[in-house]
């Protein structure tokens, strides 16, 4: 099987569109620079800004998925769903925006979702 010669990461903090800054996201659910959404009960989280890049040739028909929900994607921070698509990402930031909300009987505590991420890569 042929290994991908570039792969995809996603990073927060500081971003910019056509940069190529931010901290990587870990890729495990434990520990590691995560994505944290702060929200109270019957209420919808601030946006978060994200970014993703390759990491040394561009990427194809990339798909972001919330697997549980309850994180909501969007490209432009206007129109929200649990699934996002992008045509091509290369090796500087493509923005996009992660949001959530709680119902009024969630649990307190850490409720840990994720994201997946298909992608085509060179190889």
């Amino acid at each position: 099987m042929a290994v991908p010669t570039s792969v995809i990461h996603i990073y927060n903090g500081s971003v910019t569109l056509g940069g190529s800054d931010g901290n990587m996201v870990t890729e495990t659910a434990v520990g590691g620079n995560r994505i944290l959404i702060e929200l109270n009960r019957s209420s919808e989280s601030n946006l978060i800004r994200l970014a993703i890049r390759a990491t040394t040739a561009p990427c194809y028909l990339i798909k972001i998925t919330s697997l549980n929900n309850k994180i909501l994607l969007s490209l432009d921070a206007i129109n929200w769903t649990s699934e996002i698509k992008i045509f091509s990402v290369g090796t500087v930031n493509s923005i996009f925006f992660v949001k959530s909300f709680a119902e009024d009987d969630e649990s307190y505590g850490d409720i840990v979702g994720a994201l997946t991420i298909e992608f085509y890569a060179p190889v």
